[in-house]
């Protein structure tokens, strides 16, 4: 197989284990035979429509196994995959098309008034409602294809907020997206009975990366929720036995003042991942009262995303804390002469490793691009670091 990147892991992972559940979206299980097969009709169809090495397709929709099957079929090609915040009004959607040369766009039921207000592109457009999508997919011929693509080849293009003026699109290659895996496998013992709740968004470079692509690759299963719903949470929990889980501090806050915490059977759980926010006091102490802790990280979209890491065991010896570097990477703290800040001094902090996004000024495809791989106030300074901005984050 010459597809050294994420678009080969559907037929590897379907030699590995065809049988074993992949996904599974609304009491719909999906195998991982059948997300390599779908996967590879979609990749037909893209191709026929003349997506090749270095376009861009773009998916704009709620969490749906359609966008894991999307990016992978545009990796399968060597196309370099963009996941669009579907919340965003037209005029900033039509701009991440605009910016990222995006000519190809799949997009959810509910995103239909946007995409129809976009005052033009993307010249391919498929909706996944009414059947279009499905039986688009179901035309396409199920022969592999083996694109040649490297791990230096870019395969994200992440729109970020940063601090100032538009979204940035962050360019993330295979590379960067494959050691991000191997520092979060170092830093949570995932196995390959994993039962993974997505209830963030995967446009959101934490959902995708720290918890659905892992998952993947251990070929455990991934319960893909639309969006978070606390209700709907316990339920699936409950379903499916969920072992592993990431939100954010409010998404946590929200499920522990739920009425059915205090009833509820979340024996199944192993694994709460938080970020976006330390995890206040309180917080960890509610969920240690029912045995569960929590493992919390530092990082930033460019860093795909994870920088640091703080392990379960510490979370509460270390509140306050973004752990310490993950296993692949180095971080320093810096004074504006580059030199070491000491212990509790603020400076700028400094990430190097095989999981940031390359220096350069953007990809070079066939169509025009991202002339910015990174967002706001993060910058690429050499081939090895890249700086954010000045803050007084704990490390260690």
């Amino acid at each position: 197989m010459r597809n050294t990147g994420l678009g080969g892991w559907p037929a590897r992972r379907a030699m590995m284990t065809p049988e074993r559940t992949a996904f599974v979206f609304e009491d719909r299980s999906v195998t991982y035979a059948e997300a390599h097969d779908r996967t590879a009709r979609l990749a037909a169809q893209l191709r026929a429509s003349g997506v090749g090495a270095g376009d861009r397709v773009a998916y704009l929709g709620r969490n749906h196994p359609a966008f894991v099957e999307t990016m992978f079929a545009a990796h399968l090609l060597g196309a370099i995959f963009v996941p669009l915040n579907f919340r965003l009004a037209a005029p900033e959607v039509a701009y991440m098309l605009d910016h990222s040369g995006a000519e190809t766009l799949i997009y959810a039921p509910e995103c239909a008034g946007v995409v129809h207000a976009l005052p033009d592109g993307p010249r391919r457009r498929v909706a996944l409602g009414e059947g279009q999508y499905e039986s688009w997919l179901a035309q396409g011929d199920p022969t592999p294809i083996d694109t040649p693509v490297d791990l230096a080849d870019p395969a994200l293009i992440l729109y970020t907020s940063g601090t100032t003026g538009r979204p940035k699109g962050a360019t993330l290659t295979h590379g960067n997206l494959v050691w991000n895996c191997f520092n979060l496998l170092l830093g949570v013992d995932v196995t390959s009975d994993e039962t993974t709740l997505i209830s963030a968004p995967l446009f959101h470079v934490a959902a995708l990366n720290q918890t659905l692509l892992p998952t993947f690759l251990k070929g455990g299963r991934s319960v893909i929720m639309p969006s978070w719903e606390v209700d709907a949470c316990y339920d699936l929990i409950d379903k499916y036995g969920v072992t592993w889980m990431f939100g954010v501090t409010t998404m946590f806050a929200a499920f522990a003042r739920s009425p059915r915490w205090a009833g509820a059977d979340l024996s199944s759980l192993r694994h709460l991942m938080a970020g976006g926010a330390s995890v206040p006091a309180a917080l960890i102490r509610t969920y240690q009262e029912r045995g569960l802790v929590f493992c919390q990280g530092y990082g930033l979209t460019e860093t795909a995303p994870g920088a640091t890491f703080l392990e379960a065991d510490q979370s509460v010896r270390k509140v306050g804390s973004a752990g310490v570097p993950v296993f692949f990477s180095n971080v320093r703290v810096v004074r504006p002469d580059g030199t070491d800040a000491a212990a509790g001094e603020p400076g700028e902090v400094l990430i190097q490793g095989p999981n940031v996004t390359p220096p350069a000024t953007g990809v070079t495809p066939r169509r025009p691009g991202p002339r910015s791989p990174t967002a706001g106030s993060t910058r690429a300074t050499s081939p090895c670091w890249t700086r954010t901005v000045i803050c007084t984050w704990s490390i260690g």
